[in-house]
């Protein structure tokens, strides 16, 4: 084992941070809304260019309230007690790391998203996903 090649490793969250930064300033939006498949892609190719096993996965976010304001478009037939919107996010060897995660925090009740979500589906139970390694 190289001791010093592992301890000049760049952790997850360092290269989420800095990611993320950027993404604020490029998009001019600390909540990164509507943004997050993009978001996902750059954040995927940082962590793959630091060694690391990184994916896209489509999925659905679970919401407690419905926020017009962010949606073009709005099914009268969803159920009114929670919603599931499409998201992306990227995963790492099975834990979620998610840049985009705040876009919801006007539609969750009582609970607030981190800026930078890590962590396992066990952990944050609103993520639910559909495919892996979207393109």
């Amino acid at each position: 084992m190289n001791w010093y090649k592992e301890a000049q490793q760049v952790t997850i969250k360092d290269i989420a941070l800095f990611v993320r930064q950027n993404l604020v300033k490029s998009y001019d939006d600390e909540y990164l809304r509507a943004v997050c498949l993009d978001c996902s892609r750059i954040l995927k190719d940082e962590l793959i260019k630091h060694g690391y096993n990184a994916v896209v996965v489509q999925g659905q976010f679970e919401i407690d309230e419905y926020d017009y304001t962010h949606y073009d478009e709005y099914d009268d037939d969803q159920d009114d007690e929670f919603y599931f919107p499409l998201h992306y996010w990227v995963e790492v060897d099975g834990t979620i790391v998610d840049l985009t995660a705040t876009q919801f925090n006007d539609e969750l009740n009582g609970e607030e998203m981190p800026a930078i979500v890590i962590g396992s589906y066990n952990d944050f139970p609103r993520y639910h996903p559909l495919h892996k390694n979207w393109k």
